[in-house]
C-alpha cells in the first residue's frame, strides 16, 4: 500500500500520539477513515510485522521503521527464481486495495499467471470495483490472452460487474508497458507480464509508485483508450 504525503502525515501524527500506550486492533478503528474499510486490521498487522507493538505497546523504533518504509514511494520489487516474489505480492495488494477502479496493463497474459491473481480479481468484481485491462491479441479466439481472461469475463457477466478489456492492434511498435494502478492512489510498474514466469520464476524488477504518478498514469491510460489502435472487446 502506498499513500499520499497528507495521508502519511495524518497517520503518523495519530500513531505518535499513542506512543507507549497499549494498542489492540480495535484501538485503530479510526484508521479506516484514512485507509478505507478494514484498514485498521491491515495497520495492526503491519505494525506487528515492523516490531512496533512489542509487549502490546506502541514502540518508537518499530513505529519509525514502519512510517519510514511508507514514506518512500518508490520501493523496488522483485521476482527471483525460487524465492518469494515481492513483485507478485505488491500486485495482489494493489488488486485487494482497489475500491473504485483497477487498471491492469500487460502485453502478455496466460492462464497460470492470471490464476495467481484470480481470487483477488474476483473479489474486486464482487465488491463493485471497475476493472480495465489492456493487453495484446485478446481479439483472437483461443489466444493465451483470451483464455486467461475467460473466467474473469464470465464472472463479470454473472455478477453484472464492470470489466473493460482492450486489445492493442498496432501497425508499428508494440504495447510493452506493464502497469497495475489502484484507484489513482498507487501502483506498480516494471518488467513482469502477468504470467506464471513473470510472477514466479523469471528475474523481474518493478517499482511501487504513489498518488502523484498514479494520477498521471491513469490520465494517460484513459487517453490511450480513446485511440483507434486500442479496441475494446468487453
Amino acid at each position: 500500500m502506498t499513500w499520499s504525503s497528507e495521508t502519511l502525515r495524518l497517520l503518523g501524527a495519530a500513531l505518535w500520539s499513542r506512543l507507549g500506550q497499549p494498542v489492540a486492533a480495535n484501538d485503530l478503528l479510526w484508521a479506516d477513515s484514512l485507509l478505507g474499510e478494514g484498514g485498521y486490521l491491515w495497520l495492526y498487522d503491519a505494525l506487528q510485522r515492523h516490531g512496533a507493538l512489542e509487549g502490546g505497546r506502541l514502540q518508537a523504533q518499530g513505529l519509525a521503521a514502519f512510517l519510514g518504509g511508507y514514506a518512500d514511494h518508490s520501493d523496488l520489487l522483485w521476482t527471483l527464481p525460487n524465492r518469494e516474489s515481492s513483485y507478485a505480492a505488491a500486485i495482489l495488494e494493489a488488486i485487494a486495495s482497489a475500491e473504485q477502479h483497477l487498471w491492469l496493463v500487460s502485453p502478455y497474459l496466460e492462464q497460470q499467471g492470471m490464476a495467481h491473481l484470480g481470487d483477488e480479481l474476483l473479489r474486486a468484481l464482487w465488491r463493485g470495483t471497475a476493472i480495465s485491462i489492456i493487453t495484446h491479441d485478446a481479439l483472437e479466439p483461443g489466444s493465451p490472452q483470451a483464455r486467461a481472461l475467460a473466467r474473469l469475463q464470465q464472472e463479470a457477466l454473472r455478477v453484472q460487474g464492470t470489466l473493460a478489456i482492450y486489445s492493442a492492434q498496432m501497425e508499428k511498435g508494440l504495447l510493452h508497458a506493464k502497469i497495475v494502478v489502484a484507484d489513482r492512489r498507487w501502483g506498480v510498474l516494471g518488467s513482469a507480464n502477468l504470467t506464471d514466469p513473470g510472477l514466479r520464476w523469471n528475474v523481474e524488477i518493478g517499482l511501487r509508485f504513489g498518488e502523484q504518478h498514479a494520477r498521471a498514469v491513469v490520465a494517460q491510460l484513459e487517453a490511450l483508450c480513446r485511440e483507434t489502435w486500442l479496441v475494446r472487446i468487453a
